[in-house]
């Protein structure tokens, strides 16, 4: 399909074409590659005490919200504190270059159900600010200098004291789909 589209592309270009009748036929979806294999959650509370551990509750909390709520990067970074519901989490919007934007698939909204551990993480961590993981501007989205914002002058991060196996998705998505 995409071989046929560059054809007529080239033929339109060097006149020998007026239209690209492939343009409109739907390309089939590319299925995944790799099976999903999801941190356990023991993994992701191992990753959350070495975080905490050394005082960085803000990317211990951004931990939570990707493992338990299974939710993209930006879009974690676009939540709001009005999103966190009594049961749910609404998600709307992501942040992509310092600026908000609707999700990846372009739906207006989704809810995910926010566990308990991840709603005593929210309500421990409740940053006086309009975005949960705010840069230090105030403004959505990572930080220049890292998610938390950490400085050259701060505590170090941690060198590696946890082994954790990455994976495509995570704990929360898993959950979902039992």
């Amino acid at each position: 399909m995409v071989l046929l589209q560059a054809m007529f592309t080239l033929a339109i270009e060097w006149g020998e074409a007026h239209a690209n009748p492939v343009s409109v036929v739907r390309k089939p979806r590319q299925g995944r590659r790799r099976a999903i294999e999801p941190l356990a959650p023991e993994h992701i509370e191992r990753l959350r005490a070495v975080l905490l551990d050394y005082g960085d509750h803000r990317s211990a909390t951004l931990v939570s919200v990707l493992a338990y709520a299974g939710l993209r990067p930006g879009e974690a970074l676009g939540l709001e504190w009005r999103h966190v519901r009594d049961r749910t989490l609404l998600i709307e919007q992501a942040v992509s270059d310092g600026r908000l934007k609707r999700q990846k698939t372009n739906r207006v909204y989704r809810t995910v159900d926010l566990l308990e551990p991840l709603a005593e993480d929210l309500a421990d961590w409740k940053a006086a600010s309009r975005f949960i993981f705010p840069r230090p501007d105030g403004a959505p989205g990572a930080s220049m200098t890292g998610t938390t914002g950490a400085t050259a002058t701060s505590t170090p991060r941690p060198t590696a004291p946890v082994s954790v196996v990455p994976g495509p998705t995570t704990f929360g998505t898993r959950s979902r789909r039992c």
